[in-house]
């Protein structure tokens, strides 16, 4: 559970943080820190999106998507748990930083 605590950021777990640490303690990958010029999540939309949609967002973008590529699939493996480890089938979704407006439904 601790690991999975590790993997979120405060407010909402991080399929990428996750990604990362599977990679790094797992898999024994080293991963290059994200360019300067990379955008933050919480600036992706102004409307609440689910974490799966925020970094399909960010995916697009021609500087993050070769790293996104290969460790978003492993975070979103570890998607059924919340910020500090418990199942979900709902996530709550909002803004980051803002009051959740509506529920997504978690894949199994």
């Amino acid at each position: 559970m601790a690991f999975l605590t590790m993997g979120s950021n405060g407010e909402r777990s991080s399929p990428i943080i996750r990604g990362v640490l599977v990679a790094e303690k797992f898999l024994h990958k080293t991963i290059a820190s994200p360019p300067a010029n990379v955008p933050e999540l919480a600036s992706a939309s102004d409307k609440p999106l689910a974490v799966k949609e925020i970094i399909e967002m960010h995916q697009r973008k021609a500087q993050c998507a070769s790293c996104h590529r290969k460790l978003d699939p492993i975070g979103f493996g570890l998607e059924n748990f919340d910020l500090l480890g418990r199942w979900r089938d709902l996530e709550v979704v909002g803004n980051i930083g803002k009051k959740a407006k509506r529920k997504a439904k978690r894949s199994r």
